[in-house]
Parts: structure tokens; sequence; C-alpha cells
């Protein structure tokens, strides 16, 4: 019993001593407002996407086909978008694009825990083509973690699960 308390009291001041090393001073629960958590998002500016259906070709510059493709499934860091004769390009490496438009699901990653804002009435969720989920809905009050916030025909979005999504105005950052 004495080594059990030991072992988890030596557990604690191990897990907290990074904390007290580096000064600080309270160990609190950090929250956001909805309006400002894009800007407190350390990922806020990056553009990533991930492949579905198919693989995608990959193209150079010039929109040459290099003869190599991401495999479906894959998330992808956006670089700058080009446009060849009409048709836009997303770069994922060097010289490196693959095709889209600009609707094509690009995300904003976004590692944290969404709340539902209401405390009497479910928030919707809805696919990543934005189509509501009949039947399906989370809780009120309820707290979800997601990787993502993507923004489809001008509304955002946090993926709550695989292709599951609930809109900014129902959920905000905690």
């Amino acid at each position: 019993m004495k080594k059990n308390l030991l072992k988890n009291l030596t557990m604690g001041l191990i897990a907290i001593s990074p904390a007290l090393l580096m000064g600080v001073s309270s160990l609190g629960t950090v929250t956001a407002n909805a309006d400002t958590w894009e800007s407190s998002n350390p990922e806020s500016g990056v553009k990533c996407m991930t492949i579905y259906g198919s693989s995608e070709r990959i193209y150079d510059s010039r929109g040459v086909f290099t003869g190599r493709y991401l495999a479906v499934g894959t998330s992808w860091r956006l670089g700058k978008t080009i446009s060849i004769s009409g048709k836009y390009y997303f770069e994922v490496a060097t010289n490196e694009y693959i095709t889209g438009q600009p609707a094509d699901y690009p995300y904003t990653p976004f590692d944290g825990t969404v709340r539902v804002t209401s405390s009497t009435t479910p928030a919707p969720i809805y696919t990543r083509d934005g189509a509501r989920i009949t039947g399906r809905a989370l809780a009120p009050g309820s707290y979800w973690h997601t990787d993502r916030e993507v923004n489809l025909a001008g509304v955002s979005y946090f993926r709550v699960a695989t292709d599951e999504y609930v809109c900014v105005s129902d959920a905000a950052p905690v």
C-alpha cells in the first residue's frame, strides 16, 4: 500500500514537474470564444485536403502528369494554388500538384474540443458534403473532440467523427 502511494506520488510529481520548471503558477482550463477561435488556432492559415473516392494524379507546375498518385484516405497539407488554362491545382510538394476546384474540401487542422452551445437543443450533424444527417444529433452541452474545420459553401463546420460535422454556429471551441 505504501509502495503504491509512493509510486503514485512520484508519478504525479514527474507529470507536473515540467510545468513547475517553466514557472507556471496555475494549471487552469483554457477556454476560447467562438468568435476568436480562429485567431488562437496556430494552424488557422494552413489548408489540408483528404483524398476521397479514388487516387489523385500528381502534376508538375506546367500541368503535366508525373506518373505518380496520392493514395485514397491520405491527407495532405496544401501549399499555393495555381491555375493553368482555367483549371485549379493545389500544391502538395515542391513542384507537385493535384487538380481540384476551390470547393474540393480543403480544411484547416484544428486539434481541440468543441462544446455544443445550446443547453436545451441538440445540434444537427452534417456530412462532408453539407447534407444534414437525419435521426442523429449531438446532445445539448456535450463536448466533442475535433481535428479539423471545413468551409462548405461559405459555412464553417468542425469534424466530430468520420464524415460527421457540426456547424460552428452550434458548437464552440473550449
